[in-house]
Order: structure tokens, then sequence, then C-alpha cells
């Protein structure tokens, strides 16, 4: 897919959410198109991380918002942006405060994240982008069946151990497993496992292609040095995820 690229329009509002300090606003398309989107300042490493990620999950068949580039002229700034989903995150979805979510709220948010039918997908593609931010409010929620994921700044080796960060994810559904159905892991990592093969590595071309022809000087090099990073790493995603699981019965992970 090509990455569109549109100028911010006067109004954008401060969502007061997140580091990077995320508003959203109307942009005026290239194409002619004014939709809403959520734009953020980063560094130009974190902005093709944002937007090749999200590109390559688009191409899997993960939801994700389309991604943006916007140019903010009062400050003479490119920014990330994505096309704007009205659905809350999932903590506020069931309002649930970040500093004081009890472990049953965490039961009941991993309880309706098992129903999800692109779970197993979403955690081996979180493992093979290794990305280390997948918290729960990086996963918007229409409170029905329609989950979306955002915010993919932290992945592709760009914390440090080259990859060797926690899959949030799957930390959560394995904690919640052996507390209430150690059964249940083992389900859940056959469909983690068996869900590597609806990821395709020749995909990761096409993301770095929309990198390489984006308003990045350096979106080529960038784009190659991630498709390298995620062809290196693709045929080890079974045994890195199996590694994750629980080996005996009572060992626990961390929250999310």
């Amino acid at each position: 897919m090509a990455i569109r690229i549109g100028t911010l329009l006067p109004g954008a509002i401060d969502l007061g959410i997140g580091v990077n300090k995320a508003r959203r606003g109307f942009a005026r398309m290239q194409d002619g198109s004014e939709p809403v989107v959520i734009v953020k300042r980063v560094s130009t490493s974190v902005l093709a991380c944002e937007l090749f990620c999200s590109v390559l999950a688009r191409d899997c068949g993960l939801p994700c918002p389309e991604p943006v580039v916007i140019l903010d002229s009062l400050i003479g700034s490119i920014l990330f942006g994505s096309v704007y989903t009205e659905h809350p995150n999932l903590l506020q979805a069931f309002q649930v405060d970040e500093s004081l979510v009890s472990a049953q709220e965490l039961n009941e948010i991993a309880k309706r994240l098992n129903e999800w039918t692109q779970l197993g997908e979403v955690i081996s593609f979180d493992e093979w982008i290794a990305n280390a931010d997948r918290n729960l409010q990086n996963i918007l929620w229409d409170g029905f069946d329609s989950f979306v994921l955002i915010d993919h700044g932290i992945c592709l080796g760009s914390t440090p151990g080259n990859g060797q960060c926690e899959n949030k994810l799957l930390a959560l559904m394995t904690w919640h497993f052996t507390q209430t159905n150690s059964a249940a892991i083992e389900r859940l990592k056959n469909r983690v496992i068996n869900a590597i093969a609806n990821l395709d590595p020749s995909m990761t071309a096409q993301a770095a292609d929309a990198l390489a022809v984006g308003p990045l000087t350096n979106g080529a090099e960038l784009g190659s040095q991630f498709s390298t990073f995620l062809s290196l790493r693709y045929p080890q995603l079974a045994a890195l995820l199996v590694a994750r699981f629980p080996s005996a019965q009572g060992e626990l992970f961390g929250r999310a």
C-alpha cells in the first residue's frame, strides 16, 4: 500500500494520552480527502518503525488503522498519523485505571481477549516484529467483536537486546490461564504456533517498498534494515514462542 501524505488543519486537540502527546484533528490529504487523524511527534526512526509495522500488519490481515504521514506547518515537523478509529482502548473500555488495575480486572480483560479469533495471529505477529509495547492501551475495542492494534514505535529490534523483549499479550494470557485454567495454556500454544503460517515473510518487501517511496530521506535504508531483521527472525518464531510458555504447571509470567 502507498502511504498517504497530508497537512494537519488548524484546531487539533490534545488527547492527553501517551508520552508523545497525541492529538486528534482533521488533515487535508494530497488526494483531496480530509479524514480525522491521530497524530504524534516522534523521532525519524520511530516514525519509520510505526509506518513499516502498520503497513505489514494490514498486509497480513490484522486490524490496524491506516498509517499516514502528516505535516504540521505550525511547527514545521513531520508527524506520524493514523486514520481515526472511534474505539476506546481496553483499559478505557473496562473503565480501569492503569495504575490501579487489579488481578480480577486483568482476568476479565483476558477472558474477553481469549474470545478474539485473531488472538493467536496477533501474539505471533508481535513476536515476529519484537513488539515491546503491546500493553492494554495499545489495543482498541468496540465492546463487541472489533479490536484494533495501534502504537508500533518500539519494535524491530529498537530496544536493547535486539528483540529480546517481553511479549506482553502472551504474558497476560499465560498468566491468566495459569490461575484459572492451566489446560487452556496448551490450546493457546497451539493457536499461537499455528498462526505463524498466516504471516507471510514476502510482505516485508511490500512494507519496505512503501517506506522507500515515502517522505523519509532514509526510508529505503530503514526499510531494508527492518526487512532483514524480520527475515532472520521468522525461522526462529516457533522456538521463540514455545520458550515463552510455562515449562511446568504453576510457573507465572509477569502482568502486561
